[in-house]
């Protein structure tokens, strides 16, 4: 996403910088708007703007407009980090969404409680002082600025304020999940950004009340008079030249890493340099007297010359910077960090994908497609929704998936995997009110023996009726109550039935949230490699199921808002995965939404994916998970009632989670997965829904020797890879 907060900071930056090059160079030929809509205050008096420039002059003495709104708004994010604090580092919802949104915060290594609450402080007490001199120090007389100074004191305080909210919500992040280092401490760095602060911010007030004596002497006819004595002996504007020093030491106390805020002061320095030469410039003109030897910003050194070596060294420590910037260690050694070609690999992939796509939905019928990122498997349904010819690798896989439940609190779940050898990863799970939860015999193992041209096994049957409209679901056996572990005579027949277009992870995955995945990643032969072998095909369909289910000779009605999920592949190696964790859902106003993110450290450590029916039909993408996968029961035990937010359509929305219940079972040969089956209530944007939740995690322990002992002799001798 987008940094508004940088690119804004970024642009001043630029505008800043020509305003510079605009007053040294003095170009012939340059249109006379340019040079007004950087004038204002003195510089403004007798001058004849243009007539754009004239027609939005406003009065200076607007500036405490802007000191008061930053005053109050800076106030409240000191109150919230105060309440982060007391309440153990814990953000309200609100505010982590208002950060989300912006995609204002960076985390780095050398967050604090203490010093966000010390930096928030500081700039408080800043803009509070700025806002009394405004009211009672400063003599504005009839000076002008133009309507763009002021609109960009308002999107600077407002900038600075919510970069120092953003500051604490990035510690708090630390705080709780310890994937970096917090450094509580005070060190030398804060006592010294400090001191400077105190310094800078105490002469600023003896230039501002210096500036408004002048103003207020009887005997000069002159609205302005030369500056003398104490920090005007050695340059013009000793006042620009505190502000250069408060928002550097600020900087220090937040860490020159915090790149948003080193941001900031540069584009003060760029800023205070521009208003410095106008004002040399301006007072050369008007007086005489103007001693020769003063400078207009610091000391003994020409604007020009410092400038020219502000940006010469700037650049050449900006390149020596990023060449020696070692690359991000993963978090948890598992998550991956953008890296310094973060930004250009994710321009290649993103240039790529959507090239693939469009060359997908160019493709003929009959065409076969090289499967993979951007591109179908399949062309024609009716191939997708077959049964699949399974490849010859061990753990060739075709899996089908359906799962639903309803406001009623009736809960469904199951799956056939196929598998070389007639083997079936199965299960079922199913929740009806009065009856309670039950579930496949064989649990936790998912280990089923069927045939091969079928999904299907063990009275559990996936039968494909209309492609991408309707099929028939039946299981006809034993389940196991959960609550009395007795076996219980169950059986089912519904149909599952949709009209809305399929969700093909291949081609309508959005393109920023797959490029952002991949530029994550360190790029190698190896690692495209693994991207072509790991590739599977999967496409999902939100639908409704409706028939009749038999529990122990008593029937009820099976109407659920449900899910169809439908991947094969060459093959699926779980043990390739680290973990994931999904949420599918449909609410109450007929939205319906799929949300998570996977992790397979191998291809793509941090994949936000999933998708959005709004209740008119329209699909739309996830393009971006407004949590951390390792916030969310990274320790193997996902939590029960927790809040996340996504971004799709447009929009953000607010997602809180419930859970009710939450059977385990586990997958594969050696057990590779440890599944947690949720059942789950949710409430989106304040409206009430109901679903599953899925959270998958990589299982060390491996498969008891019992449930190995249970199977047919022949498995003993087979290839499991």
């Amino acid at each position: 996403m987008i940094n508004i907060i940088v690119v804004m900071f970024s642009f001043l930056c630029v505008t800043a910088i020509f305003g510079i090059f605009l007053q040294m160079v003095n170009m012939k030929g340059t249109p006379k708007i340019m040079y007004d809509l950087y004038s204002h205050g003195k510089s403004c008096e007798g001058k004849l703007f243009s007539t754009l420039i004239s027609a939005v002059l406003v009065p200076k003495s607007w500036f405490f407009h802007f000191y008061l709104f930053s005053t109050i708004y800076t106030f409240i994010i000191l109150i919230v980090i105060v309440w982060m604090i007391l309440t153990k580092n814990q953000l309200p919802i609100f505010i982590t969404m208002y950060i989300s949104s912006l995609s204002a915060h960076s985390c780095i290594n050398i967050a604090s409680p203490e010093i966000s609450l010390l930096a928030a402080t500081l700039f408080l007490l800043q803009v509070s002082r700025r806002m009394y001199e405004s009211m009672y120090v400063t003599i504005f007389l009839d000076s002008k600025m133009n309507l763009g100074h002021y609109i960009v004191g308002y999107l600077h305080y407002w900038g600075c304020g919510t970069i120092l909210l953003s500051y604490a919500a990035c510690q708090s992040i630390q705080e709780n999940h310890m994937h970096e280092q917090a450094r509580n401490e005070i060190c030398l760095q804060h006592v010294i950004g400090t001191v400077l602060f105190i310094i800078a911010f105490h002469q600023q007030h003896i230039v501002h009340v210096t500036l408004a004596n002048l103003r207020k002497n009887p005997h000069s006819m002159q609205k302005h008079s030369l500056p003398q004595g104490g920090l005007f002996n050695y340059v013009s504007c000793p006042n620009f030249l505190c502000e250069i020093i408060i928002y550097l030491a600020i900087n220090l106390l937040l860490g020159v890493d915090y790149y948003p805020w080193t941001l900031i002061t540069f584009w003060v320095l760029t800023n205070q340099i521009m208003n410095a030469t106008i004002s040399q410039k301006w007072y050369k003109s008007k007086f005489k007297e103007f001693p020769p030897a003063r400078k207009a910003l610091i000391p003994f050194v020409a604007v020009t010359k410092m400038f020219s070596v502000i940006l010469t060294v700037g650049f050449i420590a900006l390149v020596i910077r990023w060449i020696l910037k070692p690359e991000p260690s993963p978090i948890f050694g598992i998550y991956s960090q953008p890296g310094k070609f973060y930004y250009l690999k994710f321009a290649a992939f993103y240039l790529l994908f959507t090239l693939r796509k469009w060359q997908s939905k160019r493709a003929r019928v009959d065409e076969n497609l090289k499967a993979g990122y951007g591109m179908k498997s399949r062309v024609n349904i009716r191939d997708m929704e077959s049964v699949q010819v399974l490849s010859d690798h061990p753990k060739a896989i075709d899996a089908v998936y359906f799962q639903g439940g309803n406001k009623d609190g009736v809960y469904f779940v199951a799956a056939t995997a196929r598998r070389p050898h007639h083997v079936i990863n199965g299960f079922v799970f199913l929740k009806v009110p009065g009856e309670g939860l039950f579930t496949s015999p064989k649990l936790p193992d998912s280990t089923l023996f069927g045939t091969e041209d079928e999904f299907g096994a063990e009275g559990l049957k996936f039968e494909p009726l209309d492609p991408m409209r309707k099929w028939k679901i039946s299981y006809k056996g034993q389940l196991r109550r959960n609550e009395t572990d007795e076996l219980v005579d169950v059986e089912l027949e519904a149909i599952w039935s949709t009209n809305l277009k399929q969700f093909d992870f291949d081609t309508d995955m959005s393109s920023t949230a797959i490029s952002r995945a991949f530029a994550r990643e360190p790029w190698s032969r190896e690692y495209f490699q693994m991207l072509q072998e790991a590739h599977q095909t999967h496409y999902e369909q939100m639908g409704r199921t409706n028939g009749t289910v038999k529990i122990d000779g008593k029937s009820y009605p099976f109407n659920i808002d449900s899910m169809r999920d439908h991947s094969y592949g060459h093959k699926r190696e779980w043990k390739l995965l680290h973990r994931y964790g999904f949420h599918t859902m449909t609410l109450e106003d007929g939205t319906r939404i799929n949300v998570g993110i996977v992790s397979q450290p191998c291809t793509s450590s941090v994949l936000e994916l999933g998708y959005v029916y709004l209740a008119d039909g329209r699909l739309f993408p996830v393009d971006e998970c407004g949590f951390n996968i390792w916030d969310i029961g990274e320790n193997g035990s996902p939590p029960k009632d927790y809040h996340f937010t996504f971004k799709a359509a447009n929009r953000w929305w607010s997602v809180q989670v419930n859970v009710l219940d939450a059977p385990i079972f586990y997958i594969g040969w050696e057990w590779e997965a440890k599944i947690h089956e949720r059942m789950c209530t949710f409430e989106v944007n304040g409206v009430p829904g109901w679903g599953i939740s899925e959270f998958m995690y990589r299982n060390m322990d491996g498969r008891p020797e019992e449930y190995n002992e249970r199977d047919p002799e022949w498995t003993r001798t087979i290839n499991k890879g």
